[in-house]
């Protein structure tokens, strides 16, 4: 009887995990950026729409993860690393192209895009227009797919290059 009732148990359990939270997608290590403190979050849809403001929706996004690491160094002072997962790799490859069309939405007049490609991931290099603020410090994003899958990187600092932007990407997923 008790083998019947743990049988009984272990099966109820095993039909569960299918309703269990995602894994969270992989990222930029932390240790990619010792020195800076970093967060990590799941992101849904509305968190992308967000980005863009009311109306934007992305056909096919499955799920998406978040690190954001900030702190005071004399390179980079905020990176924020995405991975989204999406049903096909045209819907992956449309969010990039979304994301290029809308630039001026999140970054203001002026940004501009170009082809760039890291690790056989292709997508763009944005580079926003810069703040008229004397202590303003560059940023760059870069937005590529492979797959079905999105990397997103955006770093912010003093170090904030191109290269340093591709040196990054190539340790994210």
């Amino acid at each position: 009887m008790r083998l019947a009732l743990a049988l009984f148990a272990l099966l109820a359990l095993a039909g569960c995990g299918s309703s269990s939270p995602q894994e969270p997608l992989p990222l930029l290590p932390a240790s990619a950026l010792p020195g800076l403190e970093s967060s990590t979050q799941s992101l849904d849809g509305a968190d992308l729409a967000a980005d863009f403001g009311s109306g934007a929706s992305f056909a096919g996004f499955v799920a998406g993860s978040e690190r954001v690491f900030q702190g005071e160094s004399h390179d980079l002072d905020r990176v924020v690393s995405r991975t989204l997962e999406f049903e096909s790799d045209a819907d992956a490859m449309a969010y990039v192209e979304y994301l290029r069309a809308h630039v001026a939405d999140l970054y203001g007049a002026g940004t501009t895009t170009k082809p760039f490609e890291n690790r056989g991931r292709t997508g763009y290099l944005v580079d926003p227009a810069a703040c008229a603020c004397h202590r303003a410090a560059p940023t760059l994003t870069a937005a590529v797919a492979a797959g079905p899958r999105v990397t997103y990187l955006e770093i912010n600092g003093d170090g904030a290059t191109p290269a340093a932007l591709d040196d990054l990407l190539a340790q994210a997923p």
